[in-house]
């Protein structure tokens, strides 16, 4: 059993009521939908069958989600691994990336990583683990 102080619970019993609280919510709501569509649209039109209607984190498809991880860690791109997220049936590879606004400067780079990423099979130069290998050009 969790328990929960009273006092964090009375003050969530404020905010749940408080107008400002509530509009505070629904612009980071509709923050988060744009930023969400935006890389959505975007591994769409790469060829990347990416299924996302809402939440805080991209869902990406991927051959392999070990490959995947290393791949993208071999150019300081860190995304979460999805097989920890279920429990029960197994659902098929992919990872996951946060739906918060990275740099300007990073944005393109990110994407075409994580379009490479999601098209990455098992016999990719990163898959072995071998990190010590020199990043592709």
């Amino acid at each position: 059993m969790v328990w929960t102080s009273r006092i964090l619970q009375d003050a969530l019993a404020h905010l749940i009521e408080d107008p400002g609280a509530r509009r505070a919510v629904d612009a980071a709501r509709e923050r988060y939908a744009v930023r969400r569509g935006l890389l959505r649209d975007a591994r769409r039109d790469e060829g990347v069958d990416v299924r996302c209607e809402d939440g805080l984190v991209l869902w990406v498809p991927v051959a392999q989600e070990q490959s995947a991880l290393l791949h993208l860690a071999s150019y300081g791109v860190t995304v979460a691994p999805g097989s920890p997220c279920h429990s029960g049936t197994p659902v098929p590879a992919h990872v996951r990336i946060t739906t918060c606004a990275p740099p300007r400067s990073a944005r393109a780079v990110v994407g075409s990583r994580v379009s490479e990423a999601a098209h990455t099979s098992s016999d990719c130069p990163w898959a072995s683990g071998n990190m010590s290998r020199r990043r592709p050009s």
